[in-house]
């Protein structure tokens, strides 16, 4: 392979890297927001049909009154409201479904992980690269159509606020706990010492 060949190939690598590291963490957070939004839905409509449907049977079933008419008529009132939204919406159902999406968005970040600290020939990282980028446009067309105005909207608002860059997959800050000093021409990287509390 010629000096040139290999140029080409670090320069379309590089590239395929930093597209990938922009669209793998644009995906996880936006699919992020989603499951967060369906997961705090679905738990307290959930708990509220179960402990309204648990006090209209104890009402049904008791000699006496549990409850008073007007209060039992408010409580029947609203498990029918909140039954009708959960069979409506479902949001259990998209909390999890949104939780598999996230799950195969975090597969998809560590093979990017695994990608660039591997040590490959530059052929076998390119082909490895095209291989993700390819695995990663499927993945985003499949979930092209489950979009939800709210999350998108959140997602869009905490990018502006954060900046593009904040939701790249592999960061580009150092590690917090990490300091970098300079010694002989040489980068040290010493850990800081742990604060005695």
């Amino acid at each position: 392979m010629s000096i040139k060949t290999d140029e080409n190939y670090l320069k379309k690598i590089e590239e395929l890297k930093e597209y990938l590291n922009s669209w793998i963490g644009f995906y996880y957070w936006e699919t992020y927001y989603t499951t967060w939004f369906w997961t705090n839905i679905s738990m307290p409509i959930n708990l509220s049909l179960t402990l309204s449907t648990a006090l209209i049977a104890a009402q049904a079933s008791s000699t006496g009154n549990l409850l008073s008419e007007h209060d039992y008529m408010i409580l029947s009132f609203t498990t029918m409201i909140l039954t009708t939204v959960n069979s409506y919406f479902k949001p259990q159902i998209k909390s999890m479904d949104s939780n598999a999406v996230l799950i195969k968005w975090i597969d998809l970040g560590y093979k990017l992980d695994d990608l660039a600290f591997d040590i490959k020939t530059v052929e076998d990282q390119y082909i490895e690269y095209k291989k993700l980028f390819s695995d990663v446009s499927k993945q985003a067309s499949t979930q092209a159509g489950n979009k939800n105005f709210l999350t998108s909207w959140w997602h869009y608002a905490l990018r502006k606020w954060y900046g593009p860059e904040s939701e790249n997959w592999i960061s580009s800050k150092p590690i917090p706990d990490v300091k970098k000093s300079e010694k002989k021409n040489e980068v040290v990287i010493e850990m800081t010492e742990l604060k005695k509390g």
